[in-house]
């Protein structure tokens, strides 16, 4: 059976450490990581002393995700780390003072919003891992978008083993972005960090699942806006996924759709009617928090759901406004 194949989770949130599940409520709106976790430990204090949030999650549960492979794998292991926002408006300000005074006028508060790969940086250096590196800027589908990319690499052949998930970290900027973007009745924002490791060949090891598909697909649409036909997306979302994995919507035990909006969670579920009927609907938003990284996080749960027995095929379909899509099928191992 060809991989990739999902060896370890990990992960960083609202609920603390781990991949928790099913989780207690949170009791706020906002799901931010609560600031006495003790993250630091297992670092030198100078590596992480000057640290951001983003990375220093992404760190954390990349290593949790990697914890059970040799070191030697580790060093060799790539990463593909989603984030879901890229030019954000700190970084047009800092480019704008820039441009019009000279790198003199560059406001170092500013820095840490412009660097959007600085975790898969920091992760490098913090755990010694030498293999290939993407950061992408997927909005709200990013946790499931790097996960698709790291599925690509692994399965031909440029990589052996990747960590993959997202980071986010619920900044002030990006909460004045969303809010009107997502309306009353949506889902909290969230913040955090969720990984897991794929490999190619796990050798002896069970893996928790196997990746059986990966896709994508899009339709036009404004770039804080989203697709006004959203069953049409789904469909060709799940076909492009079908055509990998071999099998369809129809025969998923459980199903993960947006619910970014009261608008997606209405025509995500009308969806899943039409075309997944016998599917459980995977609601994670909610607990996790809505961000792009929380994608990674239901791919961890629905894997070590897998491992369990509890389902035995899942998919995931994520839509970031923008109209971009990517899907993710995991399957038990026979």
């Amino acid at each position: 059976m060809k991989g990739p194949f999902v060896t370890g989770v990990g992960g960083v949130g609202p609920l603390g450490t781990g991949i928790l599940w099913p989780p207690p409520k949170p009791s706020s709106d906002a799901r931010r990581v609560p600031a006495d976790l003790p993250l630091r430990e297992g670092f030198s204090a100078q590596s992480t002393r000057w640290l951001d949030g983003a990375s220093l999650w992404w760190a954390n549960a990349a290593r949790q995700a990697l914890t059970h492979l040799s070191p030697d794998t580790i060093a060799v292991a790539g990463q593909a780390v989603g984030q879901s926002w890229g030019p954000t408006a700190p970084v047009l300000d800092l480019e704008k003072g820039i441009w019009s005074e000279g790198p003199g006028a560059m406001n170092p508060a500013l820095f840490p919003f412009t660097a959007g790969n600085a975790p898969a940086g920091q992760a490098s250096l913090l755990l010694g891992l030498t293999g290939p590196s993407l950061t992408l800027h997927a909005k709200e589908a990013s946790g499931l978008a790097a996960l698709v990319e790291a599925s690509r690499l692994v399965a031909c052949g440029a990589a052996e083993t990747m960590v993959a998930g997202g980071t986010d970290e619920l900044a002030p900027f990006l909460l004045f972005v969303l809010k009107p973007l997502r309306g009353k009745g949506a889902p909290p924002p969230g913040e955090g960090a969720y990984a897991l490791a794929l490999e190619r060949d796990p050798g002896p090891r069970r893996p928790l699942a196997r990746v059986a598909g990966w896709g994508g697909a899009s339709r036009p649409c404004g770039p804080h806006a989203f697709p006004v036909d959203p069953g049409a997306l789904l469909d060709d979302l799940a076909a492009a996924v079908g055509r990998t994995a071999g099998w369809g919507p129809s025969s998923a035990d459980a199903v993960a759709l947006p619910a970014e909006t009261p608008f997606w969670q209405e025509a995500a579920e009308a969806w899943r009617r039409r075309r997944a009927p016998g599917a459980e609907a995977f609601r994670f938003q909610d607990p996790l928090g809505c961000c792009g990284a929380a994608w990674a996080g239901a791919a961890a749960v629905l894997a070590a759901r897998t491992a369990r027995n509890e389902t035995g095929r899942s998919l995931l379909l994520a839509v970031s406004s923008g109209g971009a899509a990517w899907g993710l099928a995991l399957e038990a191992l026979p």
